[in-house]
C-alpha cells in the first residue's frame, strides 16, 4: 500500500511539473538538433543531457555553470557529466520543480530579482534559497 501511495505522489507531482519539464524537453532537443547537447541518460523520470565539449552553447553559455536545471531536465556542462555531487544538486532543483509546479521558475526568478534588488550586497545565485538548499543537501548526502 505504501509503495503504491509513494508512486501517486510522485506522478502527481511529475504531473504538476510537467509544464516546465515540457520546456526543458523543448529547449534540449532543439539544442540537440543542432549538435549542441547529448542525451546521457534517464535517472527515474530525469532527463539528463550534457553540452556538447567546445560547442559554441557550452563556450557562451556555461562558463560559471556545472548544471542547470528546467523541470524534470537536467543538463550537465560536458566536463562534469559524470560528477556525481553536481548531479545531486541539479536533482535538488528537480525536486523543488516537483514540489512548486509551474510556480518554481517564477519562485526562483523573483527571489533572484528581490535579493538583487533589495540587498546590494548580497550574491542573487548564491544566496538564493533554492540554491541554498541544494548545495546543502548536496553535502549531507
Amino acid at each position: 500500500m505504501k509503495k503504491a501511495v509513494n508512486l501517486l505522489i510522485l506522478a502527481t507531482a511529475y504531473i504538476w511539473a510537467f509544464p516546465v519539464t515540457l520546456i526543458g524537453l523543448l529547449f534540449n532537443g532543439v539544442l540537440c538538433l543542432f549538435r549542441q547537447v547529448v542525451y546521457v541518460r534517464r535517472y527515474k523520470l530525469v532527463v539528463v543531457w550534457a553540452t556538447k565539449k567546445d560547442s559554441w552553447y557550452e563556450k557562451t553559455f556555461w562558463a560559471k555553470w556545472a548544471g542547470s536545471t528546467i523541470g524534470a531536465c537536467i543538463t550537465l556542462r560536458s566536463d562534469y557529466a559524470d560528477n556525481e555531487p553536481t548531479f545531486k544538486h541539479e536533482t535538488i532543483h528537480v525536486r523543488q520543480c516537483y514540489r512548486l509546479g509551474v510556480f518554481q521558475p517564477l519562485c526562483y526568478g523573483l527571489i533572484l530579482a528581490a535579493i538583487k534588488l533589495g540587498c546590494p550586497a548580497g550574491k542573487p545565485y548564491y544566496d538564493n534559497p533554492f540554491e541554498v538548499e541544494a548545495r546543502r543537501e548536496e553535502k549531507n548526502g
